[in-house]
């Protein structure tokens, strides 16, 4: 009657896929025929490599628990098979790395405090820059400083015609159809409420000019950034979808912090 193959490695029928590779290399060392010249060594050898076969294989080894019959190997078969296996593990933890710390699940009900704090704060930035896009400050008057051809700067056809109008203290772009705008000039302009980004510039007493400066990155990026923030502040999202989108939320202020500086 055969051994059983849990015997042969010398571990328990509960053992891990872990458990089982690390006795069958502790044993292999020993009972090799190269390192133990025994007269049964070679057949020791062959029924180890076969119980180590079967018990590493999560589908063979059911089948043997069930104590269903598993098909016949020769003992070449079996070299080939568990070569074939090392090249594949061989393969998978190059191209697949496996961290050997292992970290305790997240508590995300634990940490729901803290993330509807984040969101409180997402949505108060979000309101911010809502403020800051549609509400300005009282208007001031200024006089053009210089006018240049856009093209002159940017070198791109698209720009020719377009006018870089230079004020004391800002600049700001004028279509190519836009009224004739000359030195000394006097228009009026409004900056955002929050953070003072050019908002509006109209015409002076000589009706020359309006633009309205648009940032539509920014428009966007709040609007995502607010939705988030009351995603995550409802109850529709569980706690770890809620953790997620906090995350999410609070990389996506980043850009737009950022926007300030680009328009």
């Amino acid at each position: 009657m055969p051994k059983d193959y849990y015997e042969i490695l010398g571990i328990e029928k509960n053992a891990d896929a872990q458990q089982i590779k690390q006795s069958y290399r502790e044993k292999a060392k020993l009972i090799h025929p190269d390192v133990n010249k025994d007269d049964d060594a070679e057949r020791e050898f062959q029924s180890l490599n076969k119980a180590y076969m079967v018990l590493s294989n999560p589908e063979e080894r059911m089948q043997y628990d069930k104590g269903r019959e598993l098909p016949t190997y020769t003992h070449e078969e079996v070299i080939e098979i568990l070569r074939q296996r090392d090249q594949n593990n061989e393969f998978e933890s190059i191209f697949r790395y496996r961290s050997r710390n292992v970290y305790p699940e997240t508590n995300y009900k634990a940490n729901l405090s803290a993330v509807q704090f984040i969101h409180v704060l997402i949505l108060l930035i979000g309101i911010l820059f809502i403020a800051d896009l549609s509400l300005k400050r009282p208007a001031l008057t200024a006089k053009v400083f210089e006018v240049n051809e856009l093209f002159n700067y940017t070198r791109d056809v698209n720009d020719i015609g377009k006018k870089q109008v230079m004020a004391s203290d800002f600049s700001f772009q004028l279509p190519a159809q836009s009224p004739l705008v000359v030195k000394g000039d006097s228009f009026n302009f409004q900056r955002s409420l929050v953070f003072g980004k050019l908002a509006i510039v109209k015409a002076g007493s000589n009706k020359a000019f309006q633009v309205i400066i648009q940032r539509p990155f920014t428009i966007g990026m709040t609007i995502i950034v607010l939705l988030i923030a009351l995603l995550g502040l409802s109850p529709i999202l569980n706690p770890e979808r809620k953790f997620n989108a906090a995350i999410i939320g609070g990389f996506l202020c980043l850009p737009l912090f950022i926007s300030l500086f680009l328009t």
